[in-house]
């Protein structure tokens, strides 16, 4: 496709539509969007999960590290829940995996 046909561009900061653009272009921007938009949700479901087991924690780790390959996969700008905390996706992460860390620990003193 050649350049001049392609100067749409649909991201996280707008959308710039060149209608004279090919409109097998302006698709394809669009689709890069949607997916990259569901990989961001697929991502923030990761990191807010709190694994109940060890082998669930050494499994959400591992992943975790293969899966950001280049430092950018993942999303680097999330707020926490109360909208206090702006970090990047490995704080959410390691706040959840700590969390349960410490249920088992309590656990275990229980019992």
């Amino acid at each position: 496709m050649p350049t001049e046909k392609r100067h749409s561009n649909i991201n996280v900061w707008g959308t710039l539509i060149t209608f004279d653009d090919d409109p097998r272009w302006i698709e394809a921007e669009r689709e890069l969007k949607r997916t990259s938009d569901l990989e961001t949700d697929a991502a923030v479901v990761l990191v807010t999960v709190q694994p109940t087991t060890q082998a669930g924690i050494l499994a959400l780790l591992k992943y975790a590290v293969e899966a950001d390959t280049d430092g950018v996969g993942w999303p680097d700008s999330l707020q926490s829940d109360d909208g206090q905390i702006t970090r990047r996706w490995q704080f959410f992460l390691i706040e959840g995996v700590a969390e349960a860390l410490a249920g088992m620990v309590s656990a275990r003193a229980v019992a």
